[in-house]
């Protein structure tokens, strides 16, 4: 007799699939990243609609085939919809879900990263925070939780951030490529999003060093995880 799964997921990607199917990526909290085959879903009167919308949070009963799982039932949690009302946040969102997408096996649980994922979603969908400053956050915890936590620690006189080294060393770095220099308030940011919970960032970042913050992170990540690009990055 065929099992059901229940769990809650995460809607990363989406393709259609013939005249009204869709194939569905979805990262869940008790199996990992999984893909649905959604039948009828993008008949409009199909209750799989609102279940394999981008950026939902929904509770799934999944039945698991040779190829695909299958959706026996589900429900909304959190559309988080507001996601779609402003483009920077709309973006920075969709390459949250294409990371995640890409540096995750299939079938791949792992309950800490769904959690932060989760509520890193939520946040972008309904906080009036800055944008950039929970993605970089998010990133940090998110490549520390799959083993290539930045090292922060030590007094520098000249500290520069090597890629390759992982993290803050003395310059010059053994590596010349790929370095990039910080100051001692940088570090002091770094580790307060890193340590700080997603809703209680505060600390004040002026954007231009934010954003060149958050690129040498993503250099770091697209390192280490071994991306070459993120599509929804060419958008801005």
């Amino acid at each position: 007799m065929i099992k059901n799964i229940s769990t809650e997921g995460i809607v990363l990607n989406e393709l259609r699939y013939k005249e009204k199917s869709k194939i569905v990526r979805i990262f869940t909290k008790e199996l990992g990243k999984v893909t649905i085959m959604a039948r009828g879903a993008l008949s409009a009167k199909s209750p799989l609609v609102s279940v394999t919308q981008m950026f939902g949070l929904n509770q799934y009963d999944l039945i698991k085939g040779k190829s695909f799982y299958y959706i026996d039932s589900a429900h909304v949690i959190n559309s988080n919809f507001n996601m779609r009302t402003d483009y920077d946040r709309l973006i920075m969102a969709s390459y949250l879900l294409e990371l995640v997408d890409k540096s995750f096996l299939d079938n791949e649980p792992n309950e800490k990263v769904f959690e932060l994922f989760k509520k890193t979603i939520k946040i972008l969908s309904e906080s009036t925070e800055d944008i950039f400053k929970i993605v970089l956050a998010f990133e940090l915890k998110y490549i520390s939780f799959l083993g290539y936590r930045p090292n922060f620690d030590g007094e520098f006189k000249n500290p520069v951030f090597s890629v390759k080294d992982g993290g803050i060393v003395e310059k010059p770095s053994f590596y010349k490529e790929m370095c990039y220099s910080v100051k001692s308030e940088d570090i002091y940011y770094f580790k307060e999003l890193l340590y700080t919970s997603l809703d209680k960032v505060t600390v004040d970042i002026d954007e231009k060093r934010l954003l060149y913050l958050q690129e040498i992170v993503l250099e770091y990540i697209k390192y280490n995880l071994e991306i070459r690009e993120f599509n929804s990055l060419s958008l801005i």
